[in-house]
């Protein structure tokens, strides 16, 4: 994943915030913080190409749209979720929301 998953569109369904996400959780559960790393320094090249003005969405000629799985509120929900694990539920791997009384 780690040579030929990026580089397509930003997006979280299918693309490079989506194999982020992957690329973070399994070195969460694995125990490999060089997976983790990778991940992060890989999105801060997507947060450097969007601040560029190439937000890149899973539509037919990175069309921008609004929506969650191929539009820039997923994009923007991955690269929140990859700055902060800790508080920011993984929508790919269906975790629940956690409540802001629990800690």
């Amino acid at each position: 994943m780690q040579r030929e998953g990026f580089g397509g569109s930003h997006c979280l369904c299918h693309g490079d915030v989506g194999n982020l996400e992957v690329l973070h959780l399994a070195g969460a559960v694995l125990g490999e913080e060089a997976w983790k790393q990778a991940a992060r320094s890989r999105a801060a090249r997507v947060l450097a190409q969007g601040r560029d003005g190439a937000w890149r969405c899973g539509l037919p000629r990175f069309t921008e749209a609004p929506g969650l799985m191929l539009g820039l509120s997923g994009i923007g929900l991955g690269l929140l979720r990859l700055a902060a694990p800790d508080f920011v539920p993984s929508v790919l791997a269906l975790q629940p929301a956690r409540s802001l009384g629990s800690g």
